[in-house]
């Protein structure tokens, strides 16, 4: 397999814990699909056994473009889309992602670019 080929079956997942209770987790997840040549965003709940698990899509960002979306979410709001999620979300189609988790955020996404396609 040729060095280039790598990136293309690598696969990359990090979270970013939003809320967390005895029973469930609500979070932010950075992934990266085999073949890809991009970084899903989005939002997911999971209960504590995993027999529950849900992830809705929010938003994708080109590996070339990691590094500035990244910088973005660290200076300014980012928001996401809650879909079928939404009644975790007091029933909002969009959450704002506070200053406390952007700068997580944004590592996760460096970290899964780092992982992938190198520095």
């Amino acid at each position: 397999m040729r060095q280039g080929d790598i990136a293309n079956v690598h696969a990359a997942y990090r979270r970013v814990v939003l809320r967390s209770s005895k029973t469930h987790e609500v979070f932010v997840y950075v992934a990266r699909h085999p073949g890809a040549n991009c970084i899903e965003i989005g939002l997911g709940f999971e209960t504590r056994n995993g027999l529950q698990r849900r992830h809705v899509v929010s938003r994708q960002c080109h590996k070339f473009n990691v590094d500035d979306t990244a910088d973005r979410i660290e200076m300014s709001s980012f928001s996401l889309e809650t879909g079928k999620l939404s009644a975790h979300f007091n029933d909002n189609a969009r959450i704002l992602i506070d200053d406390e988790h952007a700068p997580s955020l944004a590592q996760a996404m460096r970290d899964v670019r780092t992982e992938v396609w190198g520095a």
